[in-house]
């Protein structure tokens, strides 16, 4: 089932990100036009961003990658040099996020694993008053309809009995719920510490130390969902994105 997130008072324009298809490394609109080679240069270009220093303990690590894409990785982040990576642009439809049955999964995980999810939340679903007539196309059927609607309202729009999270519902189903603009703002520096987190640290085995919050976020979701995470992080970045924007437009629709 895909699912389709539309701001409730419209968006800025479309925009266009470039973004490093290995360190994930973004370059926003107006930087790249300021850029040498301008926008339109910086796709396929190399990114040339300096990785840290060799890492001392970069040759046991090196030993634990079992494929030559985890020591390719391992190389630039952990063993000094730059990245090589290369630039691609992303178009975001900055009014509408569209995720399908693959996407809205590990958008779900990541939410998860950033602890900004509630699952406990259930609706509770009143009742319509009357049976539903029987001709869906008469008017007496879309005045039932929009009763319903009005009457179901406070439950899309409802929000965690903690105010630092965010009914897991809204994101399970095509109910048109509501998230405010204050979950925006929640689920997006969630995201991004997540994000950041995940940007400095090479998930190689179950077993390898993380840092406080990255082992937390393991602790949730497990481990191989959250390599399933770092290997999404584009799509959670726009999410991201989508969300800190959402916020300034009233929150969104999760159709």
């Amino acid at each position: 089932m895909g699912y389709d997130m539309w701001m409730c008072n419209g968006g800025p324009p479309e925009r266009v990100y470039y973004v490093c298809d290995f360190c994930n490394h973004e370059i926003g609109p107006e930087e790249a036009e300021e850029s040498e080679v301008g926008a339109k240069g910086l796709e396929g270009s190399v990114c040339l961003r300096p990785t840290s220093a060799p890492d001392p303990d970069y040759e046991s690590m090196l030993a634990r990658c079992t494929t030559d894409r985890e020591r390719q990785r391992l190389k630039r982040t952990h063993g000094g040099g730059s990245c090589g990576g290369n630039y691609h642009g992303r178009r975001i439809q900055s009014s509408c996020f569209r995720a399908n049955i693959s996407a809205m999964p590990v958008l779900r995980d990541a939410m998860t694993a950033s602890g900004v999810m509630d699952w406990e939340w259930e609706a509770q679903w009143p009742a319509p008053s009357s049976l539903a007539p029987g001709d869906p196309d008469s008017p007496e059927y879309e005045a039932w309809a929009e009763a319903v609607f009005a009457l179901h309202e406070p439950v899309r729009a409802a929000r965690a009995s903690n105010a630092g999270l965010v009914p897991a519902a809204k994101f399970c189903s095509n109910e048109r719920w509501l998230v405010h603009p204050e979950e925006c703002i929640i689920i997006a520096r969630a995201l991004d510490r997540l994000l950041e987190l995940m940007a400095q640290e090479e998930l190689i085995d179950e077993h390898a130390a993380l840092s406080g919050a990255l082992e937390i976020a393991m602790d949730i979701v497990g481990f191989e969902t959250l390599k399933r995470i770092r290997g999404s992080m584009s799509l959670v970045r726009e999410w991201s994105r989508f969300n800190r924007s959402a916020a300034g437009y009233g929150g969104y629709r999760v159709h």
